[in-house]
């Protein structure tokens, strides 16, 4: 009767380890830019929703500028000159506005002039969208 293990069951444990701890890092990136691609989505959504907030209690248009690539930011003026902005976080990229172009209208009243999609990228992830409804609604589907 032998007590203890061999070193060829010692290894065998070991790879099988390494094995699964490689697994889990990946999972652990997937989710860890999965949770910055959501926050900046959400921080996005917030912004756009303030904007329209003052708009409507201030009743003056407002245009909301993006910045696309490494720097991707918002900025949004009234007649009067710039108000705010939000560089977007996590090194998430603005990588498309629809309809194209680079700005967001906002009337008096609050509503933006048309339907927006903001498409917001990290990396290699699938492209995730903010829309911004002609009602002034935002929603991150």
């Amino acid at each position: 009767m032998r007590l203890g293990f061999t070193l060829l069951e010692m290894l065998v444990v070991l790879a099988v380890l390494a094995i699964l701890g490689v697994l889990a890092i990946a999972n652990l990136n997937a989710y860890v830019q999965s949770s910055r691609l959501n926050q900046a989505r959400q921080e996005v959504a917030e912004a756009l929703r303030a904007v329209g907030n003052r708009a409507l209690t201030e009743s003056r248009g407002y245009t909301v500028t993006l910045t696309t690539g490494t720097a991707s930011r918002l900025e949004w003026a009234n007649s009067d000159g710039n108000v705010g902005s939000l560089l977007i976080p996590n090194g998430v990229q603005i990588v498309s506005l629809t309809p194209t172009g680079s700005t967001i209208q906002y009337a008096g009243r609050g509503f933006p002039i048309n339907q927006y999609r903001i498409g917001l990228q990290l990396g290699s992830r699938p492209v995730r969208e903010v829309v911004l409804l002609p009602t002034g609604k935002v929603v991150t589907p």
